[in-house]
């Protein structure tokens, strides 16, 4: 399963059903039908590849990074108010969570 490529097909099904431009509406119901089969069908299979534990597409996961890096920048260690740096960055991921800044993409060293 790719879910990559999943989502870019699901996208171009579901731009081809609902189109940015009224005059390319899709009226033919063959093509209705079957447009809309093939998007439940990837759904589905998305669905069932991340509540088995799959990883997200990247275009899902691109805003998720950016917050949490974002968020890992704005620490700053205080060194008069008795937390060490290891400490505070334990406090960060308490508070985002190891499997989402794994999920992410970042590299985190396991004692």
């Amino acid at each position: 399963m790719d879910p990559n490529a999943n989502l870019t097909e699901a996208l171009e099904l579901a731009r081809i059903l609902f189109p940015d431009r009224e005059e390319d509406t899709v009226t033919d119901a063959d093509v209705l039908i079957s447009n809309g089969a093939r998007l439940a069908e990837l759904l589905l299979a998305l669905d069932g590849w991340l509540v088995k534990g799959g990883f997200a597409p990247e275009r899902w996961n691109t805003g998720r990074r950016k917050a949490a890096e974002d968020l890992i920048a704005s620490i700053e260690v205080d060194d008069t108010a008795g937390v060490d740096a290891n400490e505070q960055s334990c406090m960060v991921l308490g508070n985002v969570g190891v499997e989402t800044l794994e999920t992410l993409g970042f590299d985190i060293p396991q004692e």
